[in-house]
């Protein structure tokens, strides 16, 4: 896709995020079953079914605007989910194991917030209005996901891991 305009880019901005919906949820769903927290695991397999929804929430744009969803394989996020998946493969099982899931989880999370914020503000620019409220919707959730995570690590899993040293 050449990217020749200002719709151009908010497109291939869109197909990054459809591709990386697909990809995060057998990941998620996949770390889950790694975590020895109870509440952590409740709160993932929660979250798990999310990025199938928000991947037909920007699938629905794609094609409204004659994209394919299929269209682009987002680098980043592949990336970020393989060394997620390497490095809850390395750490003892236990709750070091989830603070390292955690802290994971967390990358995922932030790089998808900058993307709906970015998308979020393109649409506005575009006067898609319905689809600035849909992104930032989408960008709100996972927000709300990394705060989940970061009370889990604070409440729980840093607590235990730290305790585990001794």
């Amino acid at each position: 896709m050449e990217i020749t305009n200002f719709r151009d880019m908010y497109d291939a901005e869109l197909s990054e995020a459809a591709s990386f919906e697909a990809m995060l949820e057998q990941s998620i769903a996949d770390l889950a079953a790694m975590t020895s927290t109870g509440r952590l695991r409740d709160a993932m397999s929660r979250h798990a079914s999310r990025p199938a929804s928000q991947s037909r929430i920007v699938a629905e744009m794609l094609e409204s605007h004659g994209r394919n969803p299929r269209e682009h394989t987002d680098q980043a996020m592949q990336a970020m989910i393989d060394e997620a998946r390497k490095m809850a493969g390395m750490v003892a099982p236990g709750p070091l194991r989830d603070a390292a899931i955690i802290a994971s989880l967390q990358r995922l999370k932030h790089y998808e917030v900058a993307v709906y914020g970015t998308l979020a503000t393109y649409a506005d620019c575009l006067g898609l209005r319905d689809e600035k409220q849909a992104l930032g919707k989408i960008m709100q959730r996972e927000k709300d996901f990394d705060q989940i995570l970061s009370e889990i690590a604070k409440e729980v899993v840093n607590r235990d891991a730290v305790s585990a040293m001794h």
